[in-house]
């Protein structure tokens, strides 16, 4: 059976303030919240880069699948479409009939076919938000020392194979190796409520296996995830780890760091607000490999321990008042580190922003 969530509505004479709130309200109202995008209105007038047209052939993980991406001031679309049937089109557009008031249309449709797995991983994403929902009444609860439990079987097949994405939308032509947001990441992070990655995850499902498939293979075989990691960054220049999840014990950062050591012609990059495990580990080894660029991930007010000094990034709200020291993210990877600036050459001790999505 077919799960469809459909909803469409326009006003007339309204701000773009007041027309966004409306649409926040009518979606949330038919249980359709985690489906949305943010609809913030600071990034609604102002649009980004991310502007095309795709049909992903080239991708073992991607491929069938067609992506479209508006985003201009006051007219934004997201659609994506599977070789499944499954659908996502969010559409919201705004026109001004005078200086400040105008009329406003907004759609939005996801199409999915209930699989057992994506069940499964929609429960356990929500038994982790309520774990996180209780630890943020505590104080900086410790990251977890063991990864997620999942069955220790031997892999086999498909399973036994790490999912390489060969690039995404943000990141360009940049592979990258994922794992499940949430049950990967602290427990006290003040983001999984408005988690992107999260979201992606629970309207595409072959996104959320794989990263789910990475981490299984790890906790079965962690020599062979890491043969395959270590294979994937000799053959190439620039590598991201945990586009989705974050470093899931002490062990596992270990190694990613002994891999990127192993591979001096190839940069790496992470952000994580795994901070005690970092930390911990350079006051035992010295400071991280020189291809190994970590940053420690900020959440506006809610800041790392950072005695090392690493790079910071951080979240632009509406109301922030950006720093003039700050760096901005330029919306495309690939572009920044061909170029050699952005995230990719962060100093110790430098910030960089990044506009809420």
């Amino acid at each position: 059976m077919t799960y469809t969530f459909e909803i469409e509505l326009q006003r007339n004479n309204v701000t773009p303030s007041q027309f966004l709130a409306y649409a926040r309200s009518r979606v949330d109202s038919k249980g359709g919240q985690y489906l949305r995008s943010d609809l913030d209105l600071d990034y609604f007038r102002r649009g980004d880069d991310l502007n095309f047209d795709t049909w992903h052939e080239d991708d073992d993980e991607l491929r069938g699948i067609h992506e479209k991406s508006v985003s201009k001031p006051y007219e934004m679309q997201t659609f994506i479409s599977y070789p499944s049937g499954d659908k996502y089109n969010e559409i919201c557009e705004f026109v001004f009939d005078d200086e400040k008031t105008g009329h406003g249309y907004y759609y939005l449709l996801n199409v999915q076919t209930p699989r057992e797995k994506a069940e499964n991983a929609t429960e356990a994403v929500q038994d982790a938000e309520t774990e996180t929902e209780h630890a943020e009444t505590e104080n900086a609860a410790q990251p977890a020392e063991k990864a997620p439990e999942t069955p220790a079987t031997v892999p086999a097949g498909k399973a036994a194979v790490l999912a390489v994405s060969a690039s995404n939308l943000k990141m360009g032509s940049i592979p990258s190796v994922s794992l499940p947001a949430v049950i990967t990441c602290r427990k006290n992070a003040p983001c999984v409520k408005d988690c992107y990655a999260r979201r992606m995850s629970a309207y595409r499902a072959n996104v959320g296996e794989s990263y789910q498939r990475n981490l299984n293979l790890y906790n079965a075989a962690p020599d062979l995830f890491f043969a395959q990691l270590d294979m994937q960054m000799k053959i190439n220049r620039f590598f991201r780890l945990h586009v989705s999840g974050d470093f899931v014990n002490a062990d596992y950062f270990a190694r990613c760091a002994e891999t990127v050591r192993s591979n001096p012609g190839c940069t790496v990059l992470a952000f994580t607000k795994q901070y005690e495990i970092v930390n911990a580990w350079i006051a035992e080894n010295g400071p991280l490999p020189e291809n190994f660029k970590v940053i420690f991930s900020c959440w506006g007010d809610w800041r790392p321990e950072n005695p090392h000094g690493l790079p910071e990034s951080n979240v632009i709200f509406p109301e922030t008042e950006i720093p003039e020291n700050w760096k901005i993210c330029g919306g495309n990877c690939f572009e920044c580190a061909c170029r050699g600036c952005g995230c990719w050459e962060l100093k110790h001790g430098e910030t960089i922003g990044f506009y809420k999505h």
